[in-house]
């Protein structure tokens, strides 16, 4: 029976290691990112949901708040983040501000949904069916 130490990773690594992958899911238009500059691993879970901002604190210092962020994902929200805008940390420097860091890929990356046409639920306007699965007979007048 042989046991393989893995090195453990730096604060530093850990966060590149994280932009690393938020980057492939930021190619897509419907993600945006709420970052909170915290050593706490779950926010959603606790009464921090309500209470914690960005920065980390729970004193409203950022708006909008972790709670307002999530209330604005069914119209509108952009990616949060404060901190030194960089393109990657060097972990070998004396630069480790891993709490206060901003992936310049990342920030500034808005989601918008769009609300369907104001007729969009009215049976009489045709424009509305374009899927081949319904009869348009159905919806003659």
């Amino acid at each position: 029976f042989l046991l393989i130490a893995k090195k453990k990773i730096s604060d530093c690594e850990f966060v590149n290691g994280a932009y690393s992958v938020l980057q492939q899911y930021n190619g897509h238009p419907n993600v945006v990112t709420y970052f909170i500059n915290s050593n706490k691993h779950v926010h959603l879970m606790s009464d921090d949901l309500y209470q914690i901002d960005a920065t980390g604190t729970k004193m409203e210092a950022f708006k909008p708040n972790l709670i307002t962020w999530i209330s604005l994902l069914n119209s509108h929200a952009t990616t949060e983040c404060v901190g030194k805008v960089r393109n990657a940390e060097d972990c070998d420097s004396e630069l480790d501000d891993t709490k206060e860091y901003c992936h310049k890929d990342l920030i500034g990356k808005q989601f918008w949904v769009q609300a369907p046409k104001e007729d969009f639920d009215d049976p009489n306007n045709k424009d509305n069916y374009n899927n081949d699965s319904i009869d348009k007979k159905d919806i003659e007048d």
